[in-house]
């Protein structure tokens, strides 16, 4: 008989798995590494288990976009069924808002404002939540009320180098380089704190391009590959 209730040393794992993956770019891999450990699960009920698995599943969707709804979905599956265990979660909440994002859907806009007021009332950080609105708002091109919300995450979390990130893309998106290069050397000395490990990996290395490159237009899509 399977058991519910998922040891300490498969969750110690499967967060393992998660930064591998994420860090990487490596989501396909990690999704196959999740399942291998939770099929020896009869239900799985871990929330942050269940949002780890989500995040995968909703970063694959950007990477594979042949299969893109067919990702999404699966996303918003595991997202709702956190919802079920936990109505008040932000975390689930908002993976529902960034599936909405990457579709550049304004339906993102109340998700992540309710996972902002969630993120406040169930005293989590809730800086990076004030900036998942910015990234929104981004990304529909209302880029006043996206500078509005960025700012108000940094000034949240003044020591979380991700505020100063997602600030350095915008206003290279929006070519502020002089705001650009002021923020990329707030963030380099933020970001130089980090282990080498991840500062190695994809993730990490990407991170350390935008900082380089803090003064010029963001690369096209085509560029990007």
């Amino acid at each position: 008989m399977k058991n519910n209730t998922i040891t300490k040393e498969d969750q110690k794992r499967l967060e393992e798995i998660f930064l591998e993956a994420s860090d990487n770019f490596k989501y396909a891999w990690g999704i196959k590494e999740f399942d291998k450990i939770l099929d020896r699960y009869s239900e799985v009920k871990n929330e942050k288990i269940l949002y780890r698995l989500g995040q995968l599943y909703d970063h694959l969707a950007m990477k594979d976009e042949e299969n893109k709804e067919k990702h999404e979905k699966k996303a918003l599956n595991i997202y709702n069924k956190i919802l079920e265990i936990n109505p008040e979660s932000q975390k689930a909440t908002w993976g529902i808002a960034r599936v909405y994002w990457h579709r550049f859907s304004e339906e993102a806009v109340p998700y992540a404002k309710k996972a902002y007021k969630l993120a406040k009332k169930n005293k989590d950080k809730y800086g990076l939540y004030a900036q998942h609105i910015g990234l929104v708002y981004e990304s529909l091109e209302n880029y006043n009320k996206a500078e509005k919300w960025l700012k108000k995450g940094l000034e949240l979390e003044p020591d979380n180098w991700e505020m100063y990130l997602n600030l350095l893309v915008f206003y290279r998106l929006i070519s502020d380089f002089e705001k650009s290069k002021e923020i990329a050397k707030k963030l380099n000395k933020l970001y130089k704190k980090e282990p080498q490990e991840f500062r190695n990996s994809a993730w990490g290395r990407r991170i350390q391009k935008a900082i380089d490159n803090a003064d010029q237009p963001l690369p096209t899509k085509s560029e990007k590959k």
